[in-house]
């Protein structure tokens, strides 16, 4: 080597300096970089939980001319109104991280009905979210409805059974209860005894998450209870 090329040649520790932050560079770029996408991502997704008490409310009902379709919440003094009991439960979109990826599409809400010995007694594959429109026509079906979209943040309540004041039976509630006549008693959906553990697998775009409840019929309403974590059950019921 020449003097020369030996006086332009750099220290040790600069190529050593060097070497260090093409590594540094590499991990960045191949390693933190996935790794913090894939954590951010964890904290945007979508993520439900029950959003305060689950509850019982009665609620009037009526009966259009012919016993077609029913609805809630509307009262019309020339119309007569029954009043029934609608046990429901609150589902909020409640991600780590809000961000416009947190957007939940396409949830579904499938409810089950089992024994508390794991018996399943009744299924609705599609359940009912409330505060939505209430379908009046049986030609246009009702599987639209089964699938709803939640902002970061929003809550919607998911409606899982009725029962008429005074009667010793209860009915799983979806949207065709509404187009089945008799004030939503549908037969294929009728619960008798209890009480029920009641699963709610929700599904959808990122979303795949499952809830468990307690129903039973006491006096002539109805109770609705969060299952813990340790598989006990707690008094968790606003009755209004």
């Amino acid at each position: 080597m020449s003097p020369d090329a030996a006086a332009t040649r750099p220290p040790w520790w600069v190529l050593l300096v060097g070497a260090a932050l093409g590594i540094l560079t590499f991990v960045a770029t191949f390693l933190v970089k996935p790794v913090w996408g894939y954590y951010k991502a964890r904290r945007e997704r979508p993520r439900f939980r029950v959003d305060g008490d689950p509850y019982t409310v009665l609620v009037p009902v009526r009966d259009t001319e012919g016993g077609g379709s029913q609805s809630f919440d509307f009262h019309p003094p020339a119309i007569p109104v029954v009043r029934m009991w609608v046990a429901s439960v609150r589902l909020k979109n409640d991600p780590a991280a809000p961000a416009p990826a947190s957007r939940a599409d396409g949830i579904r809400a499938r409810v089950t009905f089992s024994t508390w010995d794991g018996a399943v007694v009744l299924t609705v594959p599609g359940g009912r979210w409330g505060e939505i429109r209430q379908p009046d026509d049986p030609m246009e079906g009702t599987v639209e409805l089964e699938e709803v979209s939640f902002r970061a943040g929003q809550r919607r309540p998911l409606n899982i059974a009725i029962r008429h004041p005074e009667e010793g039976v209860c009915y799983a509630l979806d949207n065709q209860s509404f187009l089945a006549g008799n004030l939503l008693r549908r037969p294929e959906r009728q619960l008798r005894g209890g009480p029920w553990r009641v699963k709610v697998s929700l599904s959808g775009v990122g979303v795949d998450q499952q809830f468990t409840f307690d129903l039973s019929m006491v006096d002539d309403a109805l109770r609705l209870r969060e299952r813990r974590d340790d598989g006990g059950s707690e008094q968790r019921t606003a009755v209004a």
